[in-house]
């Protein structure tokens, strides 16, 4: 990841509940430095930032999942959270917002929607904490902010351990095959989260291919920072390696893509495959993957 010099960094004298305020951008000071609209786009993610003071931890913050009237959500925080904050030098803002996430860790899950004052946060979200996990990997990456990890390891370790043996939702890991599963009737719990009424639109009620590259990368994230820390790595590589060997049941015949769900309709004797690591960036193509080359039978392998 690309981090912009300091001269290209939009400096604040503090952040309001509402917007931050922020100066106005420095002009490029030499042919090398990024374009204009690198650095307008440097200043646009201020707007996104926004103090969130809790009685523990004054100086909490957090990201607004968009405007006009969106507040803060665990996955667009933690997925937007690299580029609003590392990328653009803020990694001081990123150590913070973080830090606030983890005060509201319950049962090993994320809130997929924080509450306002006074109201009870919504839990429906079963990437929300994979991709806490991931952003904590972004942000060592950038800081080697030891001191940090020993502080958050603890609860990175105890949501595994929910995830393990089951939390809300009927989100937990199926022992036979290492795989996440996560669903029941009425709750929306991945990106696909539309809802009219009690109509849930895209249930995926199952083993969903994204979750599932996400729970072996968080896994292989929490072995490494076992390491760092002098703890015990065996567990969770032994985890990741489980999960590996049970996401071949995602991979079609045929080089015909990946499935959507690795469910009950989906056997467990499809030949395994080739890649030996499934990245947060996988999660991204393996939609696509499976639209473009088999549009035709888009929900095979499960409703999800």
């Amino acid at each position: 990841m690309t981090t912009l010099p300091p001269i290209w960094t939009r400096r604040c004298s503090g952040f309001s509940t509402a917007r931050p305020r922020c100066s106005t951008a420095p002009a490029r000071s030499s042919p090398d430095s990024p374009p204009d609209w690198i650095a307008q786009l440097t200043l646009a993610a201020d707007s996104f930032l926004f103090a969130r003071p809790l009685p523990d931890w004054p100086d909490g913050e957090s990201v607004i999942a968009g405007y006009p009237w969106f507040g803060d959500w665990g996955r667009d925080t933690m997925i937007a959270l690299p580029g609003l904050t590392l990328a653009t030098g803020r990694a001081d803002s990123a150590r913070r917002i973080l830090l606030t996430f983890a005060r509201f860790v319950d049962q090993g899950m994320l809130p997929n929607v924080f509450p306002g004052a006074g109201e009870t946060p919504d839990y429906n979200t079963v990437d929300a904490a994979l991709w806490y996990i991931e952003a904590w990997r972004a942000y060592l990456a950038a800081t080697d902010d030891q001191a940090a990890l020993a502080e958050v390891f603890p609860v990175l370790a105890d949501m595994i351990d929910w995830h393990v043996r089951g939390t809300r939702y009927r989100i937990g890991m199926d022992p036979a095959d290492g795989l996440l599963y996560a669903g029941e009737p009425g709750v929306q719990l991945t990106w696909m989260d539309a809802k009219v009424g009690d109509w849930v639109v895209t249930p995926r009620i199952g083993k969903p291919v994204e979750i599932n590259a996400l729970w072996y990368n968080a896994l292989a994230i929490m072995a490494d920072f076992a390491r760092r820390l002098g703890q015990p790595s065996e567990p969770y590589s032994e985890l990741a390696a489980q999960v590996r060997r049970g996401f071949q049941r995602f991979v079609l015949p045929a080089d015909a893509g990946l499935a959507r769900c690795a469910g009950r309709s989906l056997p467990a004797t499809i030949p395994p495959c080739a890649p030996t690591r499934f990245s947060p960036s996988a999660c991204r193509t393996v939609r696509w993957t499976w639209r473009l080359s088999r549009p035709s039978s888009r929900f095979a392998g499960g409703n999800c």
